[in-house]
């Protein structure tokens, strides 16, 4: 039995065949590596009524595209992010094997994100002289987020079109009196 927990699982086998309630559905084997070794778990997705939408969006994430179901096999040797989850249903204890969305960037994608962000991190929490960021925010304080203190030189600071719009919103508001 493989514990509960999310996991990276290669898809070793995918076809069409049906579920624990004799339904039609599309079929995943997953190898888990864990602890105690490779274990296989099987989640299937029916298509009867809400299912479908939900079992095609599962197949997508394993990297299923077209429209046509005998193509399930191509999935074999993909990567996938699974969490198990067991319920018991009286004297019986059931796994859930749910299908995530990637939690990783391929290398590729890894490489050209962050290159297209170091521009944009570059332009902010730059330290001053004494390295530490200008714009680290205050503790909280009674359970309120405090707000980071203003730049103390005016010159520092750039207004922007929503600071002039709420600075109006304040000046337009009827006064609680």
């Amino acid at each position: 039995m493989t514990p509960e927990g999310d996991y990276e699982a290669l898809i070793h086998a995918a076809y069409l065949g049906f579920d624990r309630f004799g339904h039609e559905a599309a079929c995943v084997e997953l190898d888990i590596q864990t602890r105690a070794g490779i274990t296989t778990e099987r989640w299937a997705g029916g298509f009867d009524g809400k299912w479908m939408e939900r079992t095609v969006n599962c197949l997508r994430i394993c990297g299923w595209t077209g429209d046509d179901l005998n193509t399930l096999h191509e999935l074999v040797g993909r990567k996938v992010s699974i969490s198990i989850v067991y319920t018991r249903r009286g004297d019986k204890v059931y796994p859930n094997v749910y299908i995530n969305p990637r939690k990783r960037m391929d290398p590729n994608e890894a490489k050209d994100f962050a290159a297209s962000m170091k521009r944009l991190i570059a332009e902010t929490s730059q330290p001053d002289f004494d390295g530490e960021p200008d714009d680290v925010a205050a503790p909280r304080r009674g359970g309120i987020k405090a707000t980071p203190a203003p730049p103390a030189d005016p010159d520092d600071y750039e207004i922007t079109p929503e600071d002039r719009a709420a600075a109006k919103a304040f000046e337009d508001a009827p006064d609680g009196d």
